[in-house]
């Protein structure tokens, strides 16, 4: 199998659009923004200390 192109996932996003992606009919219909706010405060995401060993 040869390596993947620069612009293979770009071609391959479009394809699977002009088929008609399910996740952009659903993403239409459901405002995926209202659930940020939890998922970010639930998976942790923000500021965190820096940690390692100093320099």
């Amino acid at each position: 199998m040869p390596a993947p192109g620069l612009f293979d996932l770009t071609d391959h996003l479009a394809r699977l659009s002009a088929m008609g992606d399910p996740l952009e009919v659903l993403e239409r219909h459901v405002d995926f923004e209202v659930f940020r706010p939890v998922l970010v405060e639930a998976l942790g995401y923000g500021e965190r200390p820096k940690g390692g060993r100093p320099p």
